[in-house]
């Protein structure tokens, strides 16, 4: 029947303002989390595309392929461009290190509009396929269902490589529908190239293929015919002529993607069963309501019943997609997002066999209600400052430049302050991609930018990470003088009760960002956004529940005024505590003489050095750095280790100076206490000891080890029956 002119119109302005509806959606959150990178897996997206500038286009990491590096390079050479066009005065080399080094959200930002414009591409394909499907009504139908869609919008508004796939894909299903009447070879080697396009952003995309199988034989050509093979071909080509490391770095390729394949066959963390269940009874009805999958499941009875082609291509696709993304225990909701998108353009259907316009209107209503207002919670929690983002602002305000921050919880809830480590990361693949020459080029213009915040010392990293829960033996280990932790019912924010329970005889609480989380909300468990997919309405906020505490007797050191120069020194001093940790010392003096010329007065890199020298027996050497570290800082680890070094060679009166300076120098850490006690009983000064205890007591009464040590000295004046000592403290 023919659709009246003035329906199509007002239909094709429908479309448009669901359109306009998507872009809305996704774009009103867009600055989720910004200036930090709160999502793990945005960084690659920054730092990545910038690694081409070096002409290196192997990307050397194949976890996805390489088109979305490669577009996202094209698109940062474009805003280089414009910038240099609006007279910014920069190098390609200042471009490169001022976003490697200090404005990585600018290029985050432009990443995450890149996938806005792929995910409301998506909408534009999901009524050109409907259409195809059902008619003209249908198309906007099908359009409001994937804009509105919880899953596909969040995906949307991420720097990743999910929604160009999704774009991609969805592009190439279309072409495959259009085979059932198109049956020219260009029309096939349309279809393939586009399957190569998605399978080139992200593997499972290569699934879309299945679409063109079935069309071509659902139009009862024959299995062995040219044009079909001939399509094989095209894919295969186009997707290694977008991603052709695949090929040029096979061995890397091929570790890489058999990594993918056992991680999503084996699982991420929680166990949650394998995609065939999960995905049907939680990423489907989260996405896009229960009402929505009731309608599909409808529409492929019905398709299958009616033999309908165009639908059994789509039904078919997402079968095939299903069967095999499903297998996996890894059951990411976003794994699911091609599923979601046929499943939304397959559940208008049955809305086309309503006759009746209001019905039809009332329906339509039903079907978009529920993922309508999830997903408008989570663009308002999106839009809302993240509590990691709160923290970071207190932490930059209250914490002095420099200190050391026992972060416990887990890295992906960890608030996204500036830190050391982070920044040897960095340094490390600038260096090996551009070289250090380069780097040493940057810096006069990295110093004259200034810094952008301050930086920190994180002390759980990959060496300690079994700390992460909880410890108080890394926070006496690594001297830090603040905590600050994370809670959440995602198992990436998960605190030891113990260590909890313990937290106030160590700290005193300075500041708390967040609530306990709504027994209502529903996360995506794999997933480290804090933001619910359902049941967000009570939030106030995304994120986890931070407590920032400082040890009880800190006193925040005083430290010199950052600069680039002091604040890359430090990150030399990280590379080289790790390089000392695989057992390399020649590479760690390397580092820390890079350390040393870039900032003279780097303390760290003494007591690196010290380390060094220590560990290989060179005492007068290790005695030597020490000393010169703590002339620029007086540090109670340093003083310790000097009292190592006087206890074997019998120096008591040193060795007590040096224990006694700790003491002063870290009142708040019991492990020097602890020392110098063990020092007095090895003297058989238990008076001595006990005094040092006593006085110490309002401090570290609450303190188990405190007690296991006052009872020893207890025990031990018993078994002597010593009289009180008169003798005074050695001097210091």
């Amino acid at each position: 029947m023919k659709v009246p002119k003035s329906a199509r119109s007002a239909e094709t302005i429908a479309l448009a303002l669901v359109v306009l509806a998507a872009a809305a959606l996704r774009l009103y959150g867009i600055d989720f989390g910004l200036p930090s990178m709160l999502h793990p897996d945005e960084f690659s997206f920054v730092y990545f595309p910038l690694n081409f500038y070096s002409l290196d286009f192997n990307p050397h990491f194949f976890t996805y392929p390489t088109l979305h590096y490669y577009s996202l390079a094209l698109l940062y050479a474009a805003l280089f461009a414009l910038q240099a066009v609006l007279g910014t005065g920069l190098s390609l080399e200042q471009f490169i290190a001022l976003h490697y080094f200090y404005d990585q959200h600018m290029l985050l930002y432009w990443a995450r509009l890149s996938s806005v414009f792929y995910g409301v591409g998506t909408v534009v394909w999901a009524a050109a396929i409907a259409g195809q499907l059902y008619g003209h009504a249908a198309r906007w139908h099908a359009a409001a269902l994937v804009a509105v869609g919880t899953v596909l919008a969040r995906q949307s508004v991420l720097a990743g490589v999910d929604a160009p796939m999704l774009f991609w894909f969805a592009a190439a299903l279309c072409a495959a529908v259009r085979l059932l009447q198109h049956a020219a070879l260009r029309s096939y080697i349309c279809a393939a190239v586009l399957v190569g396009i998605a399978a080139a952003c992200k593997y499972p995309g290569a699934l879309a293929a299945s679409g063109i199988l079935i069309a071509h034989l659902l139009a009862r050509r024959s299995f062995f015919d040219r044009r079909l093979w001939l399509a094989a071909v095209f894919s295969l080509a186009s997707f290694a002529a977008l991603s052709p490391y695949v090929l040029l770095d096979l061995p890397t390729f091929f570790a890489h993607f058999s990594g993918q394949v056992e991680h999503l066959g084996d699982g991420h963390g929680t166990a949650l069963g394998r995609g065939w269940w999960y995905h049907l009874y939680f990423s489907l009805p989260h996405n896009s309501g229960w009402v929505a999958l009731a309608l599909f499941f409808t529409a492929a009875a019905h398709a299958l019943y009616r033999r309908h082609a165009p639908s059994l291509v789509v039904l078919g696709t997402l079968l095939s997609y299903y069967l095999i993304m499903g297998y996996g225990q890894s059951v990411f909701t976003r794994y699911a997002l091609p599923l979601m998108f046929l499943q939304a353009v397959l559940a208008v259907g049955p809305l086309q066999l309503l006759t009746d316009k209001r019905w039809r209107t009332a329906t339509l209503v039903l079907l978009i209600a529920q993922p309508l207002y999830n997903t408008v919670q989570q663009t308002r929690l999106l839009a809302t400052t993240d509590t990691r983002v709160a923290a970071r602002a207190w932490i930059e305000q209250h914490i002095p430049p420099g200190e050391a921050i026992a972060n416990f919880g887990g890295w992906a809830g960890d608030v996204r302050v500036r830190t050391f480590e982070e920044l040897w990361w960095s340094i490390a693949h600038f260096e090996r991609v551009f070289g250090r020459q380069q780097l040493d080029r940057a810096l006069p213009f990295l110093a004259q930018r200034g810094l952008p915040s301050p930086y920190y010392s994180y002390a759980i990293q990959r060496t300690n990470i079994a700390a992460q829960s909880g410890s108080f033996a890394e926070i006496e280990r690594l001297q830090t003088g603040w905590i600050a932790l994370h809670r959440h019912d995602l198992g990436y924010s998960q605190i030891d009760s113990s260590f909890a329970r313990q937290l106030n005889a160590y700290a005193k609480p300075r500041a708390h960002f967040g609530q306990p989380n709504h027994t209502d909300a529903i996360y995506d468990l794999l997933d480290a956004l804090y933001v619910p997919l359902a049941g967000g309405r009570a939030s106030a906020e995304p994120g986890p529940q931070i407590e920032i505490w400082q040890l009880r007797g800190y006193d925040n050191q005083a430290h010199t005024v950052q600069t680039p120069r002091t604040v890359f020194a430090q990150a030399y001093v990280r590379a080289a505590t790790e390089a000392l940790g695989r057992g390399d010392s020649p590479q760690a003096r390397a580092f820390c003489a890079r350390a040393l010329s870039l900032d003279p007065h780097c303390a760290e890199a003494h007591y690196a050095l010290a380390i060094i020298h220590h560990m290989a027996k060179d005492l007068p050497q290790a005695e030597m750095h020490y000393k010169e570290q703590l002339a620029l800082r007086e540090d109670s680890a340093a003083l310790m280790n000097l009292a190592i070094i006087y206890e074997n060679q019998q120096e008591h009166e040193r060795e007590a100076a040096a224990l006694l300076r700790a003491v002063a120098a870290a009142p708040w850490l019991y492990e020097p206490l602890h020392r110098l006690v063990s020092f007095y009983r090895r003297q058989d000064q238990l008076q001595l000891a006990l005094n040092l205890l006593r006085e110490h007591s309002p401090h570290f009464a609450q303190r188990a080890e405190f007690q296991r040590d006052l009872e020893q000295i207890y025990a031990a004046i018993g078994n002597t029956n010593a009289a009180p000592s008169t003798q005074r403290p050695l001097p210091r």
